[in-house]
C-alpha cells in the first residue's frame, strides 16, 4: 500500500510542472552575446514558462553583431524546450553589389513613444520629457552610417528643394517602440524599435519593411542627444545585414550568376529514377561537400554530374571535394555562383549519374503546399534524416516570389534543399531560412532544362 502511495505521489510531481507552471523554454544566443528582458540583461541563457507575462519585447544582443528582437509569447508558442537566436556579425556590405542609389527621408514619431530623459536628478532617477527624433542631427546618424557600411546613400539631401528626387529608393523610419531607465545608477540602459519602410521611387510604392531593435548600455552617457543615438546607431545593424535589403539594392546585371556569361543546359534524364520512391531518389543523388572549414549536402542535377548547392559552403574555398556515401571522393569545380540568394552551381566529373528532377512549375505554389529536406548536421559524422512541413508564406523581393516555410530548420544551412511530394527540387534554402524557389535558381544561375525520355 505504501509503496502504491509513493508511485501515485512521483507521478503527480512529475505531472504538476508541466500543468501548474505549463510549458518552459530555454532561450540562448550566439555564445559572448546576451539577452535582455525589460532592465535585466542574462548571459547563460533565459529561461521562460507559459502562463507568465512578460515584457512586450526580447533584446538578443553582442557587441560588433545586429541586435535582435523577439516576442517572448511568440517563442514559447513554438513549444519548444529550448530556441536559439543566431545574431549576425557586422560585416559592411558590398560595395560593388549595392549600387542602387537610395536617400533617407527620416524618422518620424506619431504616437510620440520617445520619451527622452532630460536630466537626471541627485538621487540618479530619470525625469522624463517628450522630445522630438525628427531632428537633422538623428537623421544624418542614419545616411552617415549606412554610407560607412558601403551603401550608396545620400548624405546631403534637401527634399523640398529638388524638383524630381536623385535615388531608386527612399528609406524612413517609425518608432513602435522605445525605452530608457537609469535604475538609480549614472547613465541608461535604452531600447529602441525601428520599422523601416523602402519605397521604389519610380513605382511609388512600399517593397520591403524591416523593424530593427536597438541597445544601449552605456552608464556613461548623460545627455539626451547621445542616448538617442547611441540607440539609433545599433538599431542600423539590422539593415546591415539584412539580406533582402541587400537584393532590392543589387542591379540588375550585378543580381546575375558569377562564373560564366552562357546559358548552361542541364541535362535530366526520365525513366529509372520514376522506379524509385522518395526517399530513395533523393537519398541516391545526396552529396556531401567538404572543404577545409566546413561541410554541407548537395545534390547531382544531371547525369553529367552538374550539383546544386548554397554559396556560402563553397565560398572562400580553394580545396573541395564531393564525398559519396559509398566511400567515393572526387574534386569538385564551381561553375557559377549567385551571393545575394545564396545558391552555386558546381560539377563533378564523370556521367552516367543518377539525378534528381527541378520542379519547374513552382512559380504556381501555393501557401500549404507540402515539403521535406534532408537534415544535415553539423557533425558530419551523423546520419542525414527527412524532415517534413509546409510553405507557410509567400514573400515578394524585386518582382520575385520567395517562400517561407514552417520547417524545423538547424541554427546553421549546411545546403538544405527543398522537395516536393514528389522528390522534385522546389527551390533551397538559404542563409537567411528563405527558400530560393527553382524558377529563380534556373533565372538566376543562366540554366536551361534538357529532357531526355
Amino acid at each position: 500500500m505504501i509503496k502504491n502511495n509513493i508511485q501515485i505521489l512521483k507521478i503527480i510531481l512529475v505531472i504538476i510542472p508541466f500543468s501548474f507552471f505549463g510549458q518552459t523554454t530555454i532561450i540562448k544566443t550566439t555564445s559572448g552575446g546576451y539577452l535582455v528582458e525589460d532592465d535585466l540583461e542574462s548571459i547563460y541563457g533565459l529561461t521562460v514558462t507559459k502562463n507568465k507575462t512578460y515584457p512586450a519585447y526580447l533584446f538578443a544582443v553582442k557587441s560588433g553583431f545586429a541586435t535582435q528582437i523577439f516576442s517572448i509569447d511568440s517563442i514559447l508558442n513554438l513549444n519548444k524546450p529550448e530556441y536559439f537566436i543566431k545574431l549576425s556579425p557586422l560585416i559592411p556590405v558590398d560595395k560593388k553589389t549595392v549600387s542602387k542609389k537610395i536617400i533617407f527621408n527620416g524618422f518620424s514619431d506619431n504616437e510620440k513613444k520617445i520619451r527622452i530623459m532630460e536630466s537626471i536628478n541627485r538621487y540618479n532617477y530619470i525625469t522624463n520629457v517628450t522630445t522630438e527624433i525628427t531632428s537633422e542631427t538623428n537623421e544624418n546618424i542614419v545616411r552617415e552610417k549606412l554610407f560607412e557600411n558601403n551603401f550608396n546613400i545620400k548624405l546631403d539631401i534637401d527634399l523640398f528643394k529638388q524638383k524630381k528626387i536623385d535615388a531608386d529608393y527612399s528609406l524612413s523610419g517609425d518608432i513602435l517602440y522605445y525605452k530608457s531607465s537609469s535604475k538609480g545608477t549614472p547613465g541608461f540602459i535604452t531600447q529602441l524599435i525601428i520599422k523601416w519602410t523602402l519605397y521604389d521611387v519610380e513605382k511609388e510604392k512600399p517593397v520591403l519593411k524591416i523593424i530593427t531593435g536597438g541597445y544601449s548600455n552605456n552608464r556613461k552617457i548623460t545627455s539626451e542627444s547621445e542616448i538617442l543615438k547611441s540607440a539609433i546607431e545599433d538599431a542600423i545593424g539590422g539593415l546591415i545585414v539584412n539580406k533582402e535589403l541587400s537584393i532590392i539594392l543589387s542591379s540588375k546585371s550585378e543580381i546575375l550568376s558569377q562564373g560564366t556569361n552562357s546559358i548552361i543546359e542541364i541535362n535530366q534524364a526520365l525513366g529509372n529514377s520514376k522506379k524509385m520512391n522518395i526517399t530513395e531518389k533523393v537519398t541516391e543523388t545526396a552529396i556531401t561537400i567538404k572543404t577545409k572549414s566546413t561541410h554541407g549536402s548537395a545534390f547531382i542535377i544531371s547525369s553529367d554530374g552538374y550539383i546544386i548547392t548554397n554559396y556560402h559552403i563553397i565560398e572562400d574555398s580553394s580545396e573541395i571535394e564531393a564525398n559519396f556515401k559509398n566511400g567515393l571522393i572526387l574534386p569538385l569545380k564551381i561553375i557559377c555562383y549567385n551571393k545575394n540568394n545564396d545558391i552555386a552551381l558546381c560539377k563533378i566529373p564523370g556521367i552516367g549519374y543518377k539525378s534528381l528532377q527541378f520542379d519547374t512549375t513552382n512559380i504556381q505554389t501555393k501557401i500549404g503546399t507540402e515539403i521535406s529536406m534532408i537534415n544535415t548536421s553539423e557533425n558530419i559524422k551523423d546520419s542525414k534524416q527527412f524532415i517534413y512541413g509546409k510553405i507557410s508564406s509567400l514573400k515578394e523581393i524585386n518582382n520575385d516570389i520567395y517562400y517561407e516555410t514552417d520547417l524545423d530548420l538547424k541554427d546553421k544551412n549546411y545546403g538544405n534543399v527543398v522537395f516536393n511530394s514528389a522528390g522534385e527540387i522546389l527551390g533551397i534554402i538559404n542563409n537567411e531560412n528563405v527558400i530560393i524557389p527553382t524558377y529563380l535558381i534556373l533565372k538566376t544561375l543562366k540554366m536551361k532544362i534538357v529532357t531526355n525520355n
